[in-house]
């Protein structure tokens, strides 16, 4: 006597789930319901990752102030922050990515210039410091931090090029010749 196991195929039922199944309830309980609450949520992510920062919590200022941006990546101070709190951390080559792209999302910010030259030093690019913190100035030609730190940068690309530096970086001709 031989006994064999049938597999057989049964039909499917369609079962209704309400997406809310599939999520976590704590975590949809953050999601802001109007631009108003988005705005709020912001802000309120923006200073808790300032009062991390000021506490040398490095790590998570910078795992709030992402939170912040996945709401508002176009919030060029978050990313300029994010920047500044990537120089304390020691990385440099991050901070120049941030910076860069608070740059890029407000390219009238001469605070957002000087971080990223900040960066681009810290990052041993002095020539790029300088063509960022010139930026800076040429937004706001009496911007005291970026007057007071033009003159280490300058030094350091005369260190590097062996000569003297003018105050503005080269700029470019149309024909492509540096002057």
């Amino acid at each position: 006597m031989s006994s064999s196991i049938h597999f057989g195929l049964r039909k499917r039922q369609k079962i209704e789930v309400p997406p809310q199944a599939f999520s976590d309830p704590d975590e949809d309980s953050d999601l802001p319901e109007s631009e108003q609450d988005v705005e709020a949520q912001v802000k309120q992510l923006q200073e808790e990752g300032s009062r991390y920062a000021e506490d040398g919590q490095y790590s998570a200022a910078i795992r709030t102030w992402d939170r912040a941006i996945a709401m508002r990546p176009s919030n060029a101070v978050l990313h300029e922050l994010k920047a500044q709190v990537l120089l304390d951390a020691g990385q440099p080559w991050a901070a120049v990515q941030s910076a860069l792209k608070a740059t890029s999302l407000d390219e009238t910010w001469p605070d957002g210039f000087l971080t990223l030259s900040r960066a681009q030093f810290n990052f041993g690019e002095p020539e790029e410091a300088l063509i960022s913190i010139n930026e800076a100035l040429r937004l706001q030609p009496d911007h005291p931090d970026a007057l007071r730190e033009i003159t280490d940068i300058k030094a350091q690309v005369q260190r590097r090029i062996g000569q003297p530096v003018p105050l503005r970086a080269p700029t470019e001709e149309p024909g492509g010749a540096l002057v």
